[in-house]
Protein backbone atom coordinates (compact mmCIF):
# COMPACT_ATOMS: atom_id res chain seq x y z
CA UNK A 1 0.00 0.00 0.00
CA UNK A 2 2.90 2.39 0.70
CA UNK A 3 4.36 1.90 -2.79
CA UNK A 4 1.08 2.25 -4.65
CA UNK A 5 -2.23 3.82 -3.81
CA UNK A 6 -5.02 2.72 -1.52
CA UNK A 7 -7.12 2.13 -4.63
CA UNK A 8 -4.57 -0.51 -5.72
CA UNK A 9 -5.14 -2.36 -2.43
CA UNK A 10 -8.91 -2.30 -2.95
CA UNK A 11 -8.62 -3.40 -6.59
CA UNK A 12 -6.54 -6.39 -5.45
CA UNK A 13 -9.70 -7.66 -3.71
CA UNK A 14 -9.03 -6.37 -0.21
CA UNK A 15 -11.62 -4.75 2.03
CA UNK A 16 -10.53 -1.48 3.66
CA UNK A 17 -11.77 -0.59 7.16
CA UNK A 18 -12.11 3.05 8.18
CA UNK A 19 -14.02 4.91 10.88
CA UNK A 20 -16.87 5.28 8.35
CA UNK A 21 -17.17 1.61 7.40
CA UNK A 22 -15.87 -1.06 5.04
CA UNK A 23 -15.05 -0.44 1.39
CA UNK A 24 -14.19 -2.82 -1.42
CA UNK A 25 -14.81 -3.25 -5.13
CA UNK A 26 -18.59 -3.31 -5.60
CA UNK A 27 -19.05 -3.73 -1.84
CA UNK A 28 -19.40 -1.37 1.10
CA UNK A 29 -20.78 -1.16 4.62
CA UNK A 30 -21.64 2.20 6.07
CA UNK A 31 -21.36 2.37 9.87
CA UNK A 32 -24.54 3.98 11.19
CA UNK A 33 -24.08 3.76 14.94
CA UNK A 34 -20.92 2.98 16.91
CA UNK A 35 -21.10 2.39 20.67
CA UNK A 36 -17.94 1.97 22.74
CA UNK A 37 -17.80 -0.69 25.46
CA UNK A 38 -16.84 0.50 28.92
CA UNK A 39 -14.90 -2.58 30.10
CA UNK A 40 -12.93 -3.59 27.02
CA UNK A 41 -11.36 -2.00 23.94
CA UNK A 42 -14.42 -2.92 21.88
CA UNK A 43 -17.30 -1.32 20.01
CA UNK A 44 -20.74 -2.47 18.86
CA UNK A 45 -21.55 -1.28 15.34
CA UNK A 46 -24.72 -1.25 13.27
CA UNK A 47 -24.21 -0.98 9.52
CA UNK A 48 -25.97 -1.00 6.17
CA UNK A 49 -24.06 -3.03 3.58
CA UNK A 50 -24.39 -3.14 -0.19
CA UNK A 51 -23.16 -5.43 -2.92
CA UNK A 52 -24.52 -5.63 -6.47
CA UNK A 53 -28.22 -6.44 -6.23
CA UNK A 54 -28.34 -6.62 -2.40
CA UNK A 55 -28.68 -4.20 0.50
CA UNK A 56 -28.66 -5.69 3.99
CA UNK A 57 -28.14 -4.72 7.64
CA UNK A 58 -25.28 -6.01 9.77
CA UNK A 59 -24.31 -5.81 13.42
CA UNK A 60 -20.64 -6.19 14.28
CA UNK A 61 -18.36 -6.25 17.26
CA UNK A 62 -15.01 -4.54 16.77
CA UNK A 63 -12.22 -5.38 19.22
CA UNK A 64 -8.76 -3.82 19.34
CA UNK A 65 -6.37 -6.78 19.58
CA UNK A 66 -3.21 -4.64 19.40
CA UNK A 67 -2.35 -1.06 18.41
CA UNK A 68 -2.27 -2.19 14.77
CA UNK A 69 -4.98 -4.88 14.65
CA UNK A 70 -8.78 -4.79 14.93
CA UNK A 71 -10.91 -7.94 14.82
CA UNK A 72 -14.46 -7.76 13.51
CA UNK A 73 -17.17 -10.33 14.18
CA UNK A 74 -20.44 -10.11 12.28
CA UNK A 75 -23.78 -11.56 13.35
CA UNK A 76 -24.63 -12.01 9.67
CA UNK A 77 -24.10 -15.62 8.63
CA UNK A 78 -21.82 -16.23 5.66
CA UNK A 79 -23.79 -17.20 2.55
CA UNK A 80 -21.99 -19.81 0.45
CA UNK A 81 -23.43 -18.27 -2.72
CA UNK A 82 -22.26 -14.74 -1.92
CA UNK A 83 -18.99 -13.43 -3.30
CA UNK A 84 -18.23 -11.93 0.10
CA UNK A 85 -16.73 -13.98 2.90
CA UNK A 86 -18.65 -11.88 5.42
CA UNK A 87 -17.46 -8.92 7.46
CA UNK A 88 -15.72 -10.97 10.14
CA UNK A 89 -11.95 -11.03 10.16
CA UNK A 90 -8.78 -9.25 11.21
CA UNK A 91 -7.95 -5.81 9.84
CA UNK A 92 -4.44 -4.37 10.10
CA UNK A 93 -3.21 -0.77 10.12
CA UNK A 94 -1.29 0.17 6.99
CA UNK A 95 1.06 2.91 8.13
CA UNK A 96 1.81 5.70 5.71
CA UNK A 97 -1.44 5.22 3.79
CA UNK A 98 -4.26 7.73 4.07
CA UNK A 99 -7.83 6.64 3.55
CA UNK A 100 -9.98 8.48 1.04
Amino acid sequence: AKKGKLQDVIEAGNIVLSAHGLQGIEYNCEFLQVTRATRSPSWAVTAICQEPGFVFPDVLSVTQMSPKQLDLVSVRPVDDESEQAGNSGSYFLCEGVTSP
